[in-house]
């Protein structure tokens, strides 16, 4: 999913979260979504929310994403 990103920056910034997530189980700004799903939120430009499971510390499925909408504005 974060292959289809335009936005280089925003990519790296997404794929080193993953990878902190993965191998030093660091889950910050993670919060639980329910059932066993995990929201990550990325603070990066106009932000990305990710939705995944964890299992022993691993992520076993990346189930979705999206920008974040700035509800100041609209955009």
């Amino acid at each position: 999913m974060v292959e289809k990103l335009n936005d280089l920056k925003a990519k790296a910034k997404i794929l080193f979260r993953f990878q902190k997530l993965e191998n030093d189980e660091h889950f910050e700004d993670c919060k639980p979504a329910g059932d066993g799903i995990i929201e990550m939120r990325v603070n990066f430009s106009k932000g990305y929310r990710f939705y995944f499971k964890e299992k022993d510390g691993k992520i076993i499925h990346s189930l979705n994403w999206r920008r974040q909408i700035d509800s100041r504005n609209g955009h």
